[in-house]
């Protein structure tokens, strides 16, 4: 399966295409300037390179965020729980640090 995400800078974008075929030993990782050129990569990809696996299908994620964050994020999501999402992971990391920083002062008197 073919994952497109969007990479914002400044003064443009570019979209980035993600693959890792099943049955095939290569990692596809391309970018380009344009969303038509991008979808052209993979149409032809695919329909010169069908395999038992493919299944044509698509996930587009446009995203904000930087190349290092978007990886730990992708990396994060392997580790989760069964049934658990991120955002529930962080919430409940907040509420443990936020515990661990109360204090009880003695009084010396």
């Amino acid at each position: 399966m073919f994952r497109v995400s969007i990479i914002k800078f400044e003064k443009y974008k570019k979209f980035r295409v993600q693959a890792t075929p099943k049955g095939e030993d290569i990692r596809i990782d391309k970018e380009f300037y344009s969303k038509i050129d991008c979808y052209s990569f993979v149409n032809e990809w695919e329909r010169t390179n069908r395999n038992q696996w493919t299944h044509g299908e698509w996930r587009e994620t446009r995203t904000s965020l930087t190349p290092e964050p978007l990886n730990d994020a992708q990396i994060a999501e392997t580790m989760l729980p069964p049934g658990t999402t991120l955002c529930e992971l962080v919430n409940t990391n907040k509420r443990v640090l936020v515990t661990k920083e109360i204090r009880v002062l003695k009084t010396i008197g």
